[in-house]
């Protein structure tokens, strides 16, 4: 039996990484304006937009692993489209 790999995986799950907490991210100007030019960008409000689209995106690749019985990675993304 083949073991199925779900190779998306998430970002910045250590309880200390610098990312925004959910309540920072919620009040983040940013959502609604986009990043305006500016010299430098908040890495932790970065971080977490990177950590809450990776972690949707690993969850929508275990679901595709569980239901259709594939691998699921980033390199293949049309098998699993």
């Amino acid at each position: 039996m083949q073991i199925l790999m779900n190779n998306l995986r998430p970002f910045a799950t250590n309880p200390y990484s610098n990312i925004f907490s959910d309540d920072q991210l919620a009040s983040a100007p940013e959502l609604e304006n986009g990043f305006v030019r500016k010299n430098v960008v908040d890495s932790a409000l970065v971080g977490k937009l990177f950590a809450n689209n990776s972690a949707a995106a690993y969850a929508v690749g275990q679901l595709i692993s569980d239901v259709l019985n594939v691998d699921v990675t980033s390199d293949d993304y049309q098998a699993i489209a």
